[in-house]
């Protein structure tokens, strides 16, 4: 097993744990016993000493282990050792409770020796479930009344987890703090001084102490704020891992893995002067080294990517102009990312800022909090999806909505905005409702910081036609085209994601919410070629099977951060995940977020009692950018148009009707509207203007030979392949949880479809990495890849219609990959 533990560890356990054995027992001679053996092993329990992340180097003579910032700097940076008068990081439980312990033998067989079993700390006992053996390795949890992330077994070891939430409760009681111990090299031999006992040796043979490490990092931090005219407003710990991992998986230098769950902890909230520091617990953290010379640069450039950081904002008296700090964690060298189990990191911070400083220093940000229409000169037509690139901004009509009709690009008036703004009092405001993060649970929020809990025109803003700001919220709000307009500005620097802004009438309840699509992408709507080249213009035009001549379509799912031509590196999930997009319940534009996993999971189970990011799946979070938004659904019925849009981030159904839409709405559903005979764009339709959902025909280059429409009866052939064995090799390898599939005549023409999975109903999230559906404009219309698990069947890009629609129902949630409406 490679080596995962910080540099240190190997010669750090056999000093402090083999050693100190050898001087506290006399060694015996052993006997050798029979390998696969059970035997009675006498072993000694203990926790091993916490240390200070600035004895991590060398310690320096100076308090201030850590170098300072350099003339200039916005912050002094101090790593201090625990404060004399800090008891609890030095205290020791009494015991060790809910014990799990597992032996994994030279051979690769693994035997749980203890099973949720209490141990005392410092003396002899005897343990009955070992096997003799000439090297083993030795895996030790004490949950110690921690919530278990998953059922502890012997074969799960890279699940062995507990729950951020059970560790950081225990905040002054170290009695319910886990802890773990992986030895990698021990034999386990028979004790020649005691007939029918064994013991546990190193290699070298020196009897083994069990000294276990706390399993979290504490973070102390104190700091002086003396800037003039600002006050500070609050401190958190940003991304910061939400499960303490006991064993990180084979191979990895860093972790957590990037696609798992961050949260942000809140250490100081209110604006009160008097206090001056906050702590609290975090799971290790490691995230490796950056090649930097100075503190300074200890910046989100530099950081790896994943990296925990303290992050203070403060704000000027009496304006909206905002400073936002980010100090990254880390050990005793500026060169150091990583955060440590069993380890104090204890910083004192002085900030001494002003706003010429704040320019000349990267980890600080200077925010001036203007209006989303100052400067804002770029006017865009209307739809339910706005694509921007990060930092853009832009304004538009949002009674008006953009289509072609009759072979005409027109604004046509939105009929059903207009109707609800008249009857409801007018679009009165607007707000941000939710965004995601740049790289999952990580990274900066895509859309930025609001200025205030009230204030969201940093943002998102209404203005009158003339993009005048509005003084007040009028209780008249408007409600025809040409009347007001919205402005909006994202945040720079990040990798893209997914948001919704909103209009609200007169009662604060949402008339109609749009999704922003934050991301470099940027097709062409227009022309009728395949674009290749730039992968921020790339569109591909689908060819063959016997259809028609068709417009070219995105190379990517609708929201998502990439699309691919090949295949990302199989390590690289990551990059995969990114391709994943939003999903949709047919006949409605509110974007559902997918799922973002290095792993096959079966079900996720969602709704309102989820109260921290969610294992699998992309997250949402709020306009502060790091208060999570859990996903709220309602099975037990059927919704309106108006119910639904304004609750723009809930999902509905009914089980007995496998829809969302009640009766009279769904007459009126308009995604596979016509006009003369043509497709028509739907006021629903979620798609950026220039761009519609695909019929279900529009994907049958995709395959090999004639598809029935009216049937599903086996395996369809991906382009490309020649037989049945040859995609049902295909589909079952996965390439990973995607596909590369061939869209035209030339064989290295390929697009990539990954395997997001899909919604079956409001409150579950089925399949993911085993299969994926994109959906059509039709009714039941759309095609499935990989692996169908409702039939117990292998399927590869099977299209589906209303004959099929017990397993693609319009309450399902999809992604969608939209088609050019006009040359």
């Amino acid at each position: 097993m490679k080596r995962r533990l910080f540099p240190q560890i190997a010669l750090w356990l056999l000093a402090s744990g083999f050693c100190s054995a050898c001087q506290d027992e006399i060694i015996a001679t052993p006997q050798p016993g029979d390998d696969g053996e059970t035997v009675s092993v006498e072993v000694i329990f203990d926790t091993e000493d916490v240390q200070d992340a600035c004895d991590l180097l060398p310690q320096q003579d100076a308090a201030t282990t850590r170098a300072a910032s350099p003339d200039g700097g916005a912050i002094k940076v101090e790593l201090l050792p625990t404060a004399a008068t800090r008891t609890i990081e030095q205290e020791k439980p009494a015991a060790l409770t809910n014990v799990y312990m597992v032996q994994k033998k030279a051979d690769g067989t693994t035997v749980l020796v203890l099973n949720n079993q209490s141990v005392s700390l410092g003396t002899k006992q005897t343990l009955t479930g070992l096997q003799a053996d000439a090297d083993s390795q030795l895996y030790i949890l004490a949950a110690n009344g921690a919530t278990l992330n998953a059922a502890i077994t012997k074969d799960n070891l890279a699940d062995w987890a507990v729950t951020a939430a059970s560790v950081n409760n225990a905040e002054t009681d170290i009695s319910k703090m886990p802890y773990y111990l992986h030895l990698e090299h021990v034999k386990i031999v028979a004790d020649a001084s005691a007939a029918g006992k064994y013991i546990i040796q190193s290699l070298q043979g020196h009897d083994a102490r069990l000294r276990l490490h706390r399993l979290a990092a504490r973070v102390n931090v104190s700091w002086t704020f003396s800037v003039s005219g600002y006050t500070l407003q609050e401190v958190t710990l940003q991304d910061t891992p939400l499960k303490y991992h006991a064993f990180p998986l084979d191979g990895q230098d860093t972790y957590p893995d990037l696609i798992d769950q961050y949260y942000t902890a809140e250490l100081y909230t209110g604006g009160d002067a008097t206090v001056t520091s906050g702590s609290c617990w975090i799971a290790r953290n490691v995230r490796g080294t950056a090649n930097i010379s100075n503190e300074n640069m200890r910046d989100k450039d530099h950081a790896p990517q994943g990296s925990s950081y303290l992050r203070f904002i403060a704000t000027q008296n009496g304006t909206k102009k905002r400073l936002v700090y980010r100090i990254y964690l880390g050990g005793n060298s500026i060169q150091d990312f990583n955060v440590q189990d069993n380890t104090n990191y204890n910083y004192h911070l002085t900030f001494t800022t002003d706003d010429k400083i704040a320019n000349t220093d990267d980890r600080v940000q200077l925010l001036d909090g203007a209006s989303a229409s100052e400067g804002n000169t770029t006017f865009v037509p209307t739809a339910n999806c706005f694509m921007v690139k990060p930092g853009g901004s832009f304004h538009f009509d949002p009674f008006l909505f953009h289509r072609v009709e009759d072979g005409v690009e027109k604004d046509v008036t939105n009929t059903w905005l207009t109707g609800w703004a008249v009857s409801r009092g007018g679009i009165c405001s607007v707000k941000v409702i939710w965004q995601t993060r740049e790289n999952g649970d990580t990274g900066d929020p895509v859309l930025g910081i609001v200025n205030s809990s009230l204030d969201h025109t940093n943002i998102v803003e209404l203005t009158d036609a003339g993009n005048n700001p509005l003084t007040s919220v009028s209780v008249t709000g408007y409600t025809q085209p040409g009347q007001c307009h919205i402005h909006c500005r994202v945040a720079p620097n990040t990798t893209g994601g997914n948001g919704l802004i909103a209009a609200y009438d007169a009662n604060e309840e949402i008339l109609w919410s749009w999704h922003l699509w934050v991301t470099d992408y940027n097709p062409d709507p227009h022309g009728n070629a395949s674009v290749l080249g730039d992968e921020n213009k790339r569109k591909q035009k689908y060819i063959g099977n016997g259809v028609a001549e068709q417009l070219p379509m995105m190379d990517r799912n609708l929201g998502a951060l990439a699309g691919y031509v090949e295949l990302p590196a199989e390590e690289n999930a990551f990059a995969r995940s990114r391709a994943n997009g939003t999903m949709y319940q047919r006949g409605r534009k509110d974007p559902f977020l997918g799922s973002f996993s290095t792993k096959t999971i079966a079900s996720v189970a969602v709704g309102a009692n989820n109260t921290a990011p969610i294992d699998g799946l992309q997250n949402m979070y709020g306009p502060d950018g790091y208060s999570f938004i859990p996903r709220t659904g309602d099975n037990s019925k059927v919704i309106s148009y108006i119910t639904a849009y304004k609750n723009p981030y809930k999902s509905y159904s009914k089980g007995s009707e496998f829809e969302w839409l009640d009766a009279t709405n769904r007459n009126l559903d308009d995604w596979a509207g016509t006009l003369n005979g043509a497709p028509l764009k739907g006021f629903h339709d979620p798609s950026p203007a220039g761009w519609r959902i695909p019929s279900r025909t529009n994907f049958t280059p995709l395959f090999n030979g004639p598809i029935s429409l009216s049937t599903m009866s086996g395996l369809l052939i991906p382009r490309g392949l020649s037989t049945a064995d040859e995609a049902g090799a295909f589909i079952q390898n996965g390439e990973n949880r995607g596909l590369l599939v061939q869209y035209d005549e030339n064989e290295e023409h390929k697009t990539y479809l990954w395997m997001t999975g899909y919604c079956p109903e409001p409150t579950k999230y089925v399949n993911i990495g085993q299969s994926g559906w994109l959906l059509g404009r039709e009714r039941g219309a759309a095609f499935c890849f990989g692996f169908n698990t409702n039939r117990a069947k292998l399927y590869a890009l099977s299209p589906l219609n209303a004959a099929n629609s017990q397993m693609w129902y319009s309450r399902d949630a999809h992604g969608i990959r939209c088609i050019q409406e006009i040359e």
